[in-house]
């Protein structure tokens, strides 16, 4: 015998949508039954086959079971599925106190809904229009070919053949948002209980890349997609005005029970005695809920004629939602005398006027967590000793209803004062949010200001550095290109000029432009954590601490027209873009593409900076292999296909491909120019070839800061014809660049440009290349018949003497000392510099820059004696925090490291990306800082002060290393 042991009516829908939903028993089987309650509603209950077998090829190879599904005549037949919900399952570790592990396997879970199913670029189609409305989201959101927006955990069991998804009915065969998906699993389980509102604190939302404005969106799509499925329910108080006086209402969670005159007395005797028993439990328990009562009131009434089967389902059913009770009968439902509706509609006054009870059902939810369940297994046998009569229990129930609609009105007098209160505090945030705002914007102001009354340095009788880049600039002004040929025009990279045409161009002035490349990099950088690292009061800090950097204020980087200036901001928008585009490696291509095309184009244009650019390469590199690393695992995974792996690669290896292109760009430009394929001549001609080759002689040196001694130089000249053939040139030139008989370090390379530019060899490219190309191969083959003697030592780069294991460890220490003095700012300062150079060409750096040079020497002292006051106010405070925070920061960074490694999966997600950024910053910071003191070795005296110069860029890196590690060690110490 067929039996019904649940029954639902979604009798509140629109016609094309209305099914009943019931589980019946027959033979001691149980199965799920569908069936539309109009006929108009056939044809969207039976899709639900289709998507069943969709949902089954898209979930394949994964721990998800889509129930087996079959047409009947009218609905479908559905699999029952024994098991614990994961709601279920998340509230029992709630129960038990791990709040914690509760947070981690919700992220797990929805985490792996993206991982483990196919998925794709999410695309605005008309269909998704036409359900969820015109909203405005953001690109590089996710998508499944079978979307089933109503992945809540209520509806996913776990059973022995997976994690079984009950209920697909709204699944959409066109793209929608994973990350929707994701917003309506979460706040469906957290938003509805106070207890899961603990999970908040640990920032599933953000941490699935959930945004504020997404989430605005979201409940667009929502609204838009409830009216597209409810009929407009009637209001209560027209519902009072239809049935009249002679019916019993609960209005505080609009459910009501109408009494026709003919009922049985005995059968009110139970309501009085129910109502009396649940009051009882109601005030130890739940201090009042007619929601929970009236459930009680009809469950209990039929819980004791159920089987034992029937009762343990029914105990899951009333368990499986802590925040909505569906109306469920451990018996039958459809009764003679009832029956059950989920809002006060045509339906529920259709009832009434046939003399019908009527029970409301409208979502509501139980704030103190007490379960159905808890209640009936107190009380499962009704006592009925009591004697009403007919009379009495109408005028009880009377009494009850005045009690219940006083309560009701104390309830919507809350109500309306938590929406006073609530609207009182977004005001309040409103106003928080305007000032916070004003005061980041003041400050910004103000340090444009300091900046534009800093004096620059203008140098342009520093040629070989300051010179020749303001001369390419105006040669790019008047469409010359870089000018004639010589032999400092291809020396120096042509970013800075650029930079000098740019700010001409747009008319602002030089320390402007500086402070808004500030800006941008801070933003850009901070906007790149933002998925694992955001805190709004750590941005604000942090992006006041880049904008007040002191290298902006110091007087060799930030106001001097030179292009150590510019580094810091360009190598920050480079790690910015590189760690924005990491962290979101599980976003689909257009989230992507922003981040890696302006990688490329920010590392083209820091890469030709400074010759030694090269050192930000193994960030970029590292990046790069750990996202196709990732992506390779998702192929061996099967996570996607060959096409998809090689599509996702090539996207990750855009920023390389337009830093080659770039840099093919500038060679064609040059050899169309000048006649030589090369972006820069010192770094990648013949001329590079030729002072490598001097290097590598061997010969007896005994000054560490001289790199070629007098004695090497003669060797050269001795077996090369063409060196020999300007050895006066060569020897004259030496002198002048002497110090105690001997030229430092590489410097011994420009005083060899000079003497083959004064011997005629650089009247154009093609000349110069050729007699570089000469003396290269004659060194070569003194190498090769042994005339020339190899010196041995390790050799880090071709522009660098040879070195040995012994003194790299000294470069170590001395680049660790170089960091410790950058974070600590060691002689870094504000100050007026006289300028270099004739009064027209420091009026040409005045002219291009908008901004004034000291001329004169009594300028010099009281030139903006008050801004260079505050600079250095500044700059003292960053030095006092500077040496506290370092200390703090490397001990916080050794205690993140030791905790990462006690982590579980879910939280390695989490702190391996910060642990990875943090490692990023201060080890790229290391090399530029290394490579800085291997070229610097023969800078024996005043290393410090020129180190803070040459190592600029590593600054911003530096002090986001320790802010970051400060505040993430504090975070996890906090948590732990």
């Amino acid at each position: 015998m067929e039996r019904i042991i649940y029954s639902k009516f979604s009798n509140d829908r629109k016609k094309e949508y209305a099914l009943v939903t019931k589980i019946l028993s027959k033979d001691n089987e149980l199965y799920v039954l569908k069936e539309s309650e109009e006929e108009t509603a056939k044809n969207h209950i039976f899709k639900l086959v289709e998507i069943c077998e969709g949902l089954k090829k898209q979930l394949l190879d994964t721990d998800f079971y889509v129930p087996m599904s079959k047409k009947t005549t009218n609905g479908i037949r559905m699999e029952y599925v024994e098991g614990k919900t994961l709601e279920e399952h998340f509230d029992e570790l709630l129960v038990e106190g791990k709040t914690k592990e509760c947070a981690e396997e919700i992220y797990d879970f929805l985490k792996d809904l993206l991982e483990k199913i196919p998925h794709s670029d999410f695309k605005m189609t008309e269909e998704f229009s036409d359900v969820f409305g015109e909203v405005t989201l953001p690109e590089g959101l996710s998508s499944f070919e079978w979307s089933d927006i109503d992945l809540i955990f209520p509806n996913i069991i776990l059973s022995n053949k997976g994690k079984a998804i009950i209920d697909y009915e709204w699944t959409f065969h066109f793209p929608v948002p994973v990350e929707y998906i994701w917003f309506r699993s979460l706040h469906s389980y957290i938003d509805y209980s106070e207890k899961r509102k603990e999970l908040l604190d640990y920032n599933l939302y953000e941490k699935l890349g959930i945004t504020e404005d997404m989430i605005g969106a979201f409940w667009k799509m929502e609204d838009a997609f409830q009216s597209g499925i409810y009929e407009k329910s009637s209001s209560l108080d027209e519902f009072h005005e239809k049935v009249g006086l002679e019916h019993f209402s609960f209005p505080s969670d609009y459910e009501c029970i109408h009494m026709p005159e003919e009922t049985p007395g005995d059968f009110l005797r139970v309501i009085a005695e129910l109502e009396s028993e649940i009051d009882r439990q109601v005030e130890r328990k739940m201090e009042g809920s007619c929601s929970i009562k009236k459930l009680i009131l009809w469950a209990a009434k039929l819980y004791g004629s159920a089987s034992e089967k029937e009762k343990e389902l029914a105990h899951r059913s009333m368990n499986a939602s802590m925040y909505s009770y569906d109306i469920l009968f451990p018996n039958e439902l459809q009764h003679d005398e009832f029956i059950v509706v989920d809002t006060v509609n045509q339906k529920a006054m259709d009832g009434l006027n046939s003399g019908k009870i009527v029970v409301v059902d409208d979502w509501l939810y139980d704030k103190e967590e007490v379960t159905l369940c808890d209640l009936l297994e107190e009380k499962t046998e009704l006592d009925c000793s009591l004697s009403f009569s007919y009379k009495n229990a109408k005028v009880f129930l009377e009494e009850r209803m005045k009690d219940e609609q006083k309560k009701t009105q104390t309830l919507f007098s809350n109500v309306r004062k938590r929406e006073r209160e609530k609207n009182e505090r977004n005001l309040a945030t409103k106003k928080k949010n305007v000032i916070f705002f004003l005061v980041l914007g003041v400050l910004t102001v103000f340090r444009i200001g300091l900046q534009l009354r800093l004096p620059i340095g203008a140098f342009p009788a520093q040629y070989s550095d300051d010179g020749i880049m303001m001369s390419n600039a105006i040669n790019l002004m008047q469409g010359n290109y870089l000018g004639e040929y010589n032999s400092y025009v291809l020396t120096k990279g042509i970013s800075y000029s650029l930079f000098l045409v740019l700010t001409y161009a747009t008319m602002i002035p030089y320390g402007m432009m500086l402070c808004i490349w500030n800006i941008i990099s801070a933003v850009v950088f901070l906007r790149g954590i933002s998925p694992r690292i955001y805190s709004k009061k750590l941005f604000a800090f942090l992006y006041l601490v880049l904008l007040y950097l002191p290298i902006g204020m110091d007087r060799f980087i930030g106001t001097r027209i030179y292009r150590i200036g510019i580094m810091p901001y360009f190598a920050l928008l480079v790690a910015g873009c590189a760690i924005g585009a990491y962290l979101r490696r599980d976003k689909g291509s257009k989230a992507l593409l922003p981040w890696l095309i302006f990688e490329g184009l920010f590392l083209a244009f820091f890469y030709n900076i400074r010759e030694d650019s090269i050192w930000i390469m193994p960030l970029v590199f590292v990046i790069l292999i750990i996202e196709i690393a990732l992506v390779f695992g998702g192929l061996c995974k099967k996570e996607m296909n060959l096409s998809k792996f090689l599509k996702r690669s090539l996207l990750y290896l855009l920023p390389i491909l337009i830093l080659f292109g770039t840099q093919q760009i500038y060679k064609g430009v040059n050899y169309c120019v000048y006649g030589i394929a090369e972006v820069n001549d010192r770094a990648g001609s013949s001329y590079a070839d030729v002072l490598e080759d001097l290097y590598h002689i061997d010969g007896e040196i005994e000054r560490v800061d001289v790199w070629v001694t007098q004695e090497m130089l003669q060797n050269a000249i001795d077996v090369s014809p063409t060196l020999a053939s300007i050895e006066k040139e060569i020897h004259e030139n030496m002198a002048q660049w002497a110090v105690e008989k001997q030229v430092r370090g590489d410097l011994v390379g420009w005083a060899l440009r000079e003497a083959v530019a004064e011997a005629g060899y650089y009247k154009d490219a093609v000349s110069t290349e050729a007699f570089y190309a000469d003396v290269h191969k004659e060194l070569t083959d003194a190498f090769s018949n042994g005339s020339l003697k190899e010196r041995d030592g390790i050799y880090l780069s071709s522009q660098l003497q040879a070195t040995t294991p012994k003194e790299l460890v000294k470069v170590v220490l001395k680049s660790l000392r170089t960091m410790f003095y950058d974070s600590t700012y060691y002689e870094v300062k504000a100050e007026a510099q006289k300028a270099q150079g004739n009064v027209d060409e420091v009026r040409t750096f005045e002219r291009v820059t908008g901004q004034l040079a000291v001329m004169t020497e009594k300028d010099l002292k009281g030139y903006n004696k008050e801004a260079i006051t505050v600079a250095n106010a500044i700059i003292f405070v960053y030095r006092i925090l500077g040496f506290i925070t370092t200390l703090l920061s490397v001990v916080a960074y050794l205690y993140l490291t030791i905790s990462l490694l006690k982590k579980r999966k879910y939280q390695n997600v989490i702190c391996m990306d910060s642990w990875l950024i943090l490692t990023g910053l201060i080890l790229s910071a290391f090399v530029l800082c290394f490579g800085v003191m291997m070229a610097m070795r023969w800078f024996v005296d005043n290393v410090n002060i020129w180190s803070a110069f040459y190592t600029a860029a590593c600054f911003p890196y530096i002090v986001l290393f320790k802010w970051l590690a400060l505040y993430l060690g504090y975070k996890e110490y906090k948590e732990g």
